[in-house]
């Protein structure tokens, strides 16, 4: 091959390959795809999942939950405390005319309690941590104390913290200890951890809700002296709940 014939083919290759080069560069350069990571962990909330479907009136069961992160925009009232759902002696169920599929998210809507040993619960069994509430430290069983009534200090959508009484007359079903021992109407002084009210339908709700929202529940107890049943007795407070939960 003579000196001519080499430059050429040298010279046909070099154009091929730089051909080729502005090729690739031509199309990553008009089909670029960004990759922002988001390092904003604010953005995302825990929130409880079902490992499996659950069918109407079935039992939830510790393995059937999940937890993962999703942006806190498609959480909106979702489930976030494993507690409740799994929680001392108390079994809860999906709601009768409820299914709750595999993956997707558990919301209070669907779930009732589903305790056949509790024959005296009428509505929904709700608990609060009694643990740091004075009342409840050497708690000891007088007076008939069978009810409590709920103080609610909660902020508004503007920030202002706003405290008042919520509930008048929930019905005590158990307190339980550290050891979760049931330790209602005892006549021996006792560390609280639990307690356990029966609650209408509404008040379970919007009680649990502000729990979710970080709002502080403060439990009173009360003698039994007028059996009124539980009431809502704060319209502001209802209305900070349900305006902040939408």
């Amino acid at each position: 091959m003579n000196k001519k014939v080499l430059f050429i083919s040298i010279y046909v290759v070099i154009l091929i390959l730089l051909s080729v080069g502005f090729g690739f560069i031509g199309f990553f350069t008009n089909n670029k795809v960004y990759y922002v990571p988001n390092n904003n962990t604010k953005d995302y909330v825990e929130v409880l999942y079902a490992k499996r479907t659950i069918t109407a009136g079935s039992l939830i069961k510790e393995e059937d939950i999940g937890v993962k992160k999703v942006p806190a925009s498609l959480a909106n009232n979702a489930m976030t405390d494993k507690s409740d759902l799994i929680n001392y002696r108390v079994s809860y169920c999906v709601k009768e005319d409820m299914k709750i599929a595999i993956n997707s998210l558990f919301y209070l809507d669907d779930i009732r309690v589903c305790d056949v040993d509790l024959l005296s619960v009428k509505n929904n069994l709700l608990y609060l941590d009694v643990s740091n509430i004075e009342e409840f430290n050497k708690y000891k069983y007088i007076d008939m104390y069978d009810y409590v009534d709920l103080n609610v200090e909660i902020k508004d959508i503007n920030g202002d913290v706003v405290k008042d009484k919520f509930i008048e007359n929930a019905k005590i079903i158990s307190i339980y200890d550290a050891n979760k021992k049931n330790i209602f109407k005892s006549s021996k002084e006792n560390d609280a951890e639990v307690l356990v009210l029966d609650v209408n339908d509404e008040i379970y709700k919007l009680v649990s809700v502000a729990k979710y929202l970080n709002a502080t529940i403060t439990p009173v107890l009360k003698i039994n002296s007028v059996a009124r049943g539980e009431q809502i007795v704060s319209d502001k407070i209802k209305s900070i709940i349900e305006n902040k939960s939408l």
